[in-house]
């Protein structure tokens, strides 16, 4: 997958996110412990600025998931906060999409990251990651 995801638009500077942009750094953290893209949104702006969490707690349980199928770290936020409180996602919906996504390119369940978009409530910025999802797979089969 290391030819897949070449086109990297920076957060900081653009102030939107491309698929292209997590995936990259995630290869990129995995292979040299260091995360960009505005570290992922500060950690997701520190957890809702209710609690701390640093990126390698992110890519920590990201990397233990993947080898015991087995989240910690408050189920990555309880799920964001269930999803704005207004819808329930299961950690199981999350890493399952995310495998499907890495072994198919295809990926369901996209209102995963719908209250990711509104990050930053005193912005009207747009993190259209799943829409990119969507859009990368109509151009590119792989």
């Amino acid at each position: 997958m290391d030819d897949i995801w070449t086109s990297v638009r920076y957060y900081q500077t653009t102030q939107s996110v491309k698929i292209d942009d997590i995936w990259t750094n995630v290869r990129y953290y995995q292979t040299s412990q260091s995360v960009t893209m505005d570290d992922i949104w500060t950690n997701v702006r520190y957890y809702q600025t209710s609690q701390s969490v640093k990126m390698d707690d992110i890519w920590t349980n990201v990397r233990y998931y993947q080898t015991s199928q087995s989240v910690t770290m408050d189920d990555i936020w309880t799920n964001v906060r269930c999803y704005q409180t207004s819808q329930s996602v299961k950690m199981d919906d999350i890493w399952t999409n995310e495998r499907y996504y890495q072994t198919s390119q295809s990926v369901t369940m996209d209102d995963i990251w719908t209250n990711v978009r509104y990050y930053q409530t005193s912005q009207s910025d747009k993190i259209d990651i799943w829409t990119n999802v969507r859009y990368y797979q109509t151009t590119q089969k792989r």
